[in-house]
């Protein structure tokens, strides 16, 4: 399998984090997607290390629908020497149905800790890989990606080039990835191949000063002087040391391919599980302990190294897919071991609650990987159209059930996706049951892929419509679909009855040609079965057989006429005439001639007049077999003539690559060649209205590509919707990133609250709703985003065409209490559930089950585990409702009488309706001067920067008084207006203004001041030289990284 057939998450930033070492989902699910999931996006997290404990498989699920890709180790405590049980492969199904792929079944199997009895066999690797092979066959047969394990830093386990020794080669061309433990220790990114390690340079003073000085409770050189750390870097540097020699860095995943190349040819993935700079850490005496501020800067580089935007470090090589910076958090997910504590990003233990990582890679920009090892020119563009799109307008690509992009259908139903690896990739139309396999070969530039989104057809397609036409022997009946125009036709047995099998779904209408009534609005489902009768107008006639009377007579029955005239005839020979009159076992009107031979007669009845008073004979076909004797029964049916319907229509659109400076002409030609023209809307929109029934045929006029549609049935008043289709045109491709659009909102009471905007690749933006509730996010580029406003609005999925603008008219929120409960581990014998109230003490909470009254608690009674907690112990297994008093919220759980469960109730809100995401009225009123038009509205004049001299004030003054325009320099009023006027536009708040504005699509001007030159100089200080040990100094840490450390951490306190 190759490196790019692995999925990946899309828009992958190749950046992941190790969860927590407890349970997923200890803090509750909604918890996790109020506050986890939008830390992780807002650091560009795309790939999430979790253990399989209760609550993962909801958690593995939310990963996925975000975006994320989780990576799943099946936890067993000292799993050496054994392999995966009954439990653990049930659990790994349960995880393949949700859509997870990566599997991690071992870690480590090289320490003591890893195995029962606490050692290390001699022959432990063998045991390990004799497991490991069946492990890997179990889940491949699942269709799972099993990794194989990571073995400690350091180590020199080769358990891949033991399994091929072991004869399972083989196993390499299913999914198999490789796991690492690339811990950094506390040496560089680049180790061993730093200039300290290689050369033993020396640091400078300054930077030793630097990491000396920080505050964070502790000394980093351990009490070594300057001296004493160049001393051990110039005794202790290794020249031309590679990986091979010393793998615990960084870059071990260098040495595990190298090794994996000369086993199999080739690299395999590697996913890091765990890695990462630990706080405090000083196992190589050369370089400083992981300070906070170091911990930022490296882990911040390494962050771009796997982007591909360091300036400082080639990027990750494509085999290297992600990494598991260990540790997000540990008490704040719920885990009660203090082991860990230490070693989380978010913590109490740190300023502000989490290390300055945390908001350093939030403002750090976010860019997808891009694959290096195959050249721009093999990369290949996916495009077509899609018809009957309706309000769906969002393409998918996947590939081995991950997304890889998603892409905005254009005006003309048109999608263009690329850079596209060659492969099998599934394109479907979110929200619809559309979706479609499509090869990318290599070599191909280009491949075209049309859908079509139109509901499909009922899997089944058996429903039948049947009945009988009265008096319809041998009538054509016509079957018509309404929505598309398809049509059936059949015709009416002797007897008068038809049937129409194998239906689609559908609504339809029957009616007997050429004269006869119809039925309208008949709908089918695919399965069911509907009876619908039938008339021809005025008299016709039906015939069956009867049963025990003379086999050689002709019966003839005519509705409501008693002595008529009826003779049948066969050749030149006529019988003689009978009158109609009572035969009981008939009918009163029926009469009987015979006896005949076998073959075919012609039954005529006279006497009869029309309406007008006018003589009419009536005549059949019969046949006379000599086995049954047959019976014609005429018959009458007064249907009213309908003026003709004229009330069809067909409408539709054409869509593709349409003819550019070219106006389109629909023709539309009916049944007896008569035409009629339409020229193409504007939005490539046609209607032909007015349309009685009959066939029709519709083209683009001149332009044969373009197919038309030759058989359209209408029965007068149904109408069609049509989508033609115009081959495609290569689409031009955009230079340059668009970034104009604008997303406002109106939050209620949220005045002074701040708004976070993020995109897909979690890149953030921040501003502070404005007094009157507004808040404005400007210059953004084409993109998805997700606006979040404290205290609890939130709105997702805003499409920006980096063009125009959104506004978000958000709902009030109204309070309410939710319940979380969240599996907090196994106990002996008996469950414990405990339970939180946020913000209540000494209230009593309840908890019952049937047959039994229950308990009483009250929160506040077990400070152990927090202000507001207390617990109910010992439990039984059962099915137990929790209320707190008062509150009118209450959950239950299912207790299995062997795990502690908590339950959180907490403070939140709720919508008090949906909220409305609506365009932003677009302002386009073309600037001609300064001074507007009599009758134009009144400008806004922005004060940017004031005159600085007597004469522009002067200037300035006299405008105003001829203009009178609205005045200020406030942002948001200026976004009421339809043109501002900029007073100081060349300054740096002037420029910002007027870029804000004209992307809110205002006409913005400068003020100009009559006999002025304005000059603009741009000043660029040449870069200062740097030497080796300046070289060195960057290499260990940036001074400015940590500088912005400070500034972020200045903020967020000010924030809280």
């Amino acid at each position: 399998m190759e490196l790019h057939e692995y999925p990946r998450p899309a828009n992958d930033t190749g950046i992941g984090v190790h969860w927590c070492p407890g349970y997923a989902t200890a803090v509750g699910m909604n918890r996790i997607r109020e506050f986890w999931l939008p830390e992780l996006k807002a650091m560009g997290v795309k790939w999430v290390k979790i253990f399989n404990h209760d609550g993962a498989l909801d958690f593995a699920e939310l990963l996925l629908a975000e975006g994320l890709m989780p990576v799943v180790r099946i936890y067993r405590p000292t799993p050496n020497p054994s392999r995966l049980g009954v439990k653990e492969v049930v659990q790994i199904d349960a995880f393949l149905r949700s859509g997870v792929r990566y599997f991690e079944f071992n870690s480590e199997p090289d320490q003591d800790s890893e195995w029962r009895g606490g050692r290390v066999p001699a022959n432990g690797i063998d045991l390990v890989v004799e497991n490991t092979i069946a492990n890997l066959e179990i889940i491949l047969e699942r269709g799972g990606m099993p990794g194989i394990p990571a073995v400690s830093n350091g180590s020199r386990w080769d358990l891949v080039g033991k399994i091929v020794a072991h004869g399972r080669k083989d196993l390499f061309n299913g999914p198999i990835w490789q796991a690492v433990h690339n811990f950094s220790r506390n040496r560089p990114l680049d180790y061993p191949y730093d200039i300290g390690n290689q050369e033993g340079a020396a640091y400078t003073y300054r930077f030793y000063q630097v990491v000396l000085n920080e505050n964070w409770g502790d000394n980093a050189w351990r009490g070594r002087t300057l001296e004493d750390v160049n001393r051990l870097r110039r005794d202790r540097c290794a020249p031309g040391a590679t990986t091979t020699d010393d793998p615990a860095c960084w870059l071990a995943y260098e040495y595990f391919d190298a090794r994996n190349r000369n086993h199999l040819g080739r690299s395999l993935p590697i996913l890091s599980t765990e890695c990462g700079y630990l706080i405090g850490e000083d196992v190589d005496p050369r370089y400083p302990a992981t300070t906070p501020d170091l911990h930022m800067a490296q882990t911040l580089e390494a962050c771009r190294i796997m982007m591909g935007t360091s300036q400082r470090f080639k990027a990750a090589p494509d085999y290297f897919f992600c990494t598991a910076f260990w540790l997000v958090a540990n008490a704040q997910l719920g885990s009660t071991s203090p082991w860990w504590e230490n070693h989380a990003w978010y913590s109490e233990r740190w300023p502000g609650g989490a290390l300055p990582i945390v908001w350093a890679l939030k403002a750090e920009p976010k860019v997808a990987r891009r694959p290096q090892a195959v050249e721009q020119g093999e990369l290949v563009t996916l495009l077509g159209t899609v018809a009957h799109a309706g309000d769906n307008r969002i393409v998918v690509v996947e590939r081995n059930g991950v997304e890889r992009a998603r892409v905005e259908l254009d005006a003309q139903s048109r999608y263009r996706v690329p850079g596209l690896l060659p492969g099998n990739y599934l394109v479907r139309l979110q929200g619809t049951e559309t979706a479609q396999p499509v090869e990318l070969a290599p070599g191909r530039r280009e491949v075209v892929l049309h859908l079509d989104g139109a509901p499909p057809a009922s899997t089944a397609s058996r429903s039948q419509i049947s009945g009988t036409v009265r008096g319809g022997c041998g009538a054509v009946v016509s079957l018509v679909r309404s929505d598309d125009g398809q049509e059936w036709v059949t015709m009416a047995r002797n007897d008068g009855s038809f049937r129409f099998v194998d239906l689609p779904a559908g609504r339809y209408s029957l009616r007997v040609n050429p004269d006869g009534s119809r039925v309208d609005d008949v709908v089918l489902d695919g399965t069911n079965q509907r009876t619908v009768n039938l008339a021809v107008s005025g008299w016709g006639y039906t015939i069956r057989p009867l049963e025990s009377l003379n086999v050689g007579s002709i019966y003839c029955s005519v509705e409501g006429q008693k002595n008529v005239t009826v003779q049948i005839h066969s050749g030149d020979w006529s019988s003689e005439p009978v009158q109609t009159g009572p035969i009981p076992e008939i009918s009163p009107y029926a009469c009987e001639i015979g006896p005949l031979d076998g073959g075919h007669y012609i039954v005529t009845v006279d006497g009869l007049t029309d309406e007008t008073g006018k003589n009419i004979q009536l005549e059949a076909r019969v046949h006379v077999d000599k086995k049954r004797p047959p019976l014609v029964e005429f018959v009458s049916s007064r249907i009213t003539p309908d003026a003709e319907l004229a009330r069809s229509s067909i409408t539709g659109r054409l869509i593709g690559g349409l003819p550019t400076g070219e106006t389109l002409v629909l023709r539309l030609t009916d049944s007896r060649a008569q035409t009629r023209d339409q020229e193409l809307a504007e939005d490539s929109t046609f209607s032909f209205t007015g349309l009685p029934a009959g066939l029709y045929a519709l083209e683009v006029v001149d332009h044969p590509e373009i197919e038309g549609v030759d058989e359209l049935t209408l029965d007068g008043q149904n109408q069609v919707m049509v989508e033609l289709i115009a081959p495609l045109r290569p689409l031009a491709t955009a230079t340059a990133v668009a970034a104009h659009s604008v997303i406002t909102a109106l939050a209620p009471h949220a005045a002074g609250q701040n708004a976070r905007l993020t995109d897909a690749l979690g890149n953030e933006w921040n501003q502070v709703v404005s007094h009157d509730d507004r808040v404005v996010f400007a210059a953004l580029p084409a993109g998805v985003y997700t606006l979040t406003i404290d205290p609890g609005y939130h709105q997702s999925d805003l499409k920006a065409d980096g063009v125009t603008g959104l506004e978000v008219l958000f709902a009030e929120l109204l309070p309410a209490w939710v319940a979380e409960v969240a599996n907090a581990g196994s106990m002996p014998g008996y469950s414990i559930v405990r339970v939180e109230v946020e913000g209540k003490t000494d209230l009593p909470v309840h908890i019952w089950k049937e047959e039994w009254e229950g308990m009483m608690r009250r929160t506040g009674s077990k400070p152990e585990y927090g202000p507001h907690a207390l617990e109910f112990s010992p439990l039984g297994p059962g099915h137990y409702v929790i209320e707190p008093e008062g509150l009118g919220v209450w959950t239950d759980v299912t207790l299995t009488g062997l795990e502690t469960v908590w339950v959180h109730f907490r403070h939140s809100t709720t919508p008090a309706a949906p909220n409305i995401v609506r365009p932003c009225a677009a302002k386009t009123q073309p600037a001609t001067a300064a001074t507007p038009a009599a009758d134009a509205p009144l400008p806004y004049l922005f004060v940017a920067t004031p005159p600085d001299d007597a004469a522009k004030l002067i200037e300035l003054l006299r405008y105003v008084a001829g203009v009178r325009p609205m005045i200020g320099n406030d942002l948001e009023e200026a976004l009421k207006a339809e043109r501002v006027v900029v007073v100081g536009q060349e300054s740096a708040a002037g420029q910002h203004a007027a870029n804000l504005l004209t992307a809110a699509g205002l006409t913005v001007e400068p003020f100009q001041y009559e006999g002025v030159s304005q000059v603009e100089s741009q000043f660029h200080a040449p870069p200062s030289p740097n030497g080796a040990h300046d070289q060195q100094l960057a290499d260990e840490k940036s001074l400015a990284s940590g500088e912005r450390a400070t500034e972020l951490k200045d903020d967020r306190a000010n924030r809280i």
